[in-house]
């Protein structure tokens, strides 16, 4: 077990240096971005180890149940100057279906871990995936912020020179643009701590050391291909698509076998044991004969045998209903996250006009107010409305990019397909030389 944490921090660390060490010996920077994201967070996640913990505890129940099958012998031993054997007896375990159906069930059990443990993967990386997006949108928002308040200073620092030089200016005038830009400076304020936060979440996500500096490359989720599909055909299939390639999916096939190889386990459960043995050579004799063999069974009927049979198939038919609940979640995700979609592209490009057009407006009443044909209000109203448009192309943009991130993990596509979870080719692998980060992981430390 030591030596599987070993490589396993061995693992973390050489991916860290991977993408962090600097050649001048000057302080790490970690790049984030979809890609690094990724391989950082499947190496150093606490949830992922824990999940890959798991993992190990099924492996080693496994083998408990495979030993559990091989014969074992129990010696009666006389407490005599001779220390001779009066009895052996040979525990016959493989003779019982349930020993072969807990076995099965111990398969099952680490198969359907396994897909749990890719669950693990692909959710957390997804939640990730989605706290670094925002934060990617929330340095547009900065952008935007940031002009702002550049403009509003501006204005408030013209307004000043005139009144210093030439007198002309009102003192409500002067005030009314000093206080947009404090509120402008407080907004930027704002944003900057709200970074601050999301960098703190992402450094505790991946693990990465307070001596690192973290910098974001600014890209935005990809397009999916299948966000055009509209239609009920087209639909059905994509949500076909997607159950048939759900992890989920594959973690209720296994639970529901396991709960099968349960209930006729419990059903053969009254037949708990066989041994086979040697008799004495006779009454007050002191060696023990091996020349006969007695086989005796142990059979144990009780009021818990029927009960314990109907519960497991309760289970193997709330395991069904889960398949089945499964379904219409992952319907729900691709018809919800598509429709979604297709609303928040239409918000972008109507923000972009916005946008662009309040802008000609501004441009418009700061001319006009420079001639001195309207009023300071009018010109910071107008400033005003392009920060709302603004923002409104932010907020729009990171709706989208969350919603690409949902479609994309319901069907496995973009950064998704390079999570490949735990790929178990069969049980002839578990081996005492295979260690399961190997398994798991096919660049792991042999």
């Amino acid at each position: 077990m030591n030596k599987i944490k070993s490589s396993i921090l061995l693992l973390c660390s050489v991916a860290f240096v991977a993408n962090s060490a600097q050649a001048d010996g000057s302080a790490a920077v970690f790049r984030v971005n979809p890609d690094s994201l990724r391989t950082q967070l499947l190496v150093n996640n606490i949830s992922v180890k824990e999940s890959l913990n798991s993992l190990y505890q099924a492996k080693d129940q496994l083998n408990i149940s495979r030993a559990k099958l091989l014969p074992s012998v129990n010696l009666g031993v006389v407490m005599s100057p001779t220390f001779l054997l009066s009895q052996v007896s040979f525990l016959l375990p493989f003779l019982f279906p349930s020993n072969w159906f807990n076995m099965r069930q111990s398969k099952d059990v680490l198969n359907a871990t396994t897909a749990a443990y890719g669950l693990v993967q692909l959710n957390q990386y997804a939640s990730t995936y989605a706290i670094y997006e925002t934060t990617v949108n929330d340095f547009g928002l900065r952008d935007v912020l940031q002009k702002q308040y550049d403009a509003l200073n501006k204005i408030y620092n013209v307004l000043y020179q005139e009144s210093v030089l030439n007198g002309n200016v009102s003192q409500k005038d002067l005030l009314q643009a000093q206080s947009q830009a404090f509120m402008a400076q407080i907004q930027l304020d704002s944003v900057d701590k709200l970074i601050g936060q999301e960098k703190a979440a992402l450094r505790s996500l991946l693990a990465i050391s307070d001596s690192t500096d973290i910098q974001f490359d600014l890209v935005h989720v990809p397009e999916s291909v299948d966000e055009a599909v509209v239609s009920g055909d087209a639909l059905q299939k994509l949500v076909d698509h997607a159950l048939s390639i759900a992890p989920e999916s594959t973690q209720i096939d296994w639970l529901i076998s396991a709960s099968k190889d349960a209930k006729w386990s419990a059903a053969f459960g009254w037949l708990s044991g066989s041994t086979l043995g040697t008799s004495s050579a006779g009454s007050g004799a002191t060696t023990a004969s091996f020349n006969k063999f007695i086989q005796s069974n142990t059979i144990s009927l009780g009021f818990s045998l029927f009960p314990s049979i109907h519960l497991a198939s309760d289970n193997v038919a709330e395991m069904i209903l889960q398949k089945e609940a499964l379904r219409l979640q992952e319907n729900q995700i691709i018809e919800g996250s598509i429709n979604s979609i297709a609303e928040a592209k239409q918000q972008v490009l109507l923000s972009v006009n916005a946008e662009k057009n309040m802008s000609q407006v501004y441009e418009m009443e700061s001319q006009k107010y420079a001639l001195g044909l309207t009023d300071l209000l009018h010109v910071l109203t107008a400033e005003t409305q392009v920060t709302a448009a603004s923002q409104a192309r932010v907020q729009s943009q990171t709706d989208l990019d969350n919603l690409r991130i949902n479609l994309h993990r319901a069907l496995l596509t973009d950064q998704f397909t390079k999570v490949q979870g735990c790929q178990l080719q069969s049980f002839s692998r578990w081996h005492s030389a295979v260690s399961l980060d190997q398994a798991c992981n096919p660049n792991a430390p042999k």
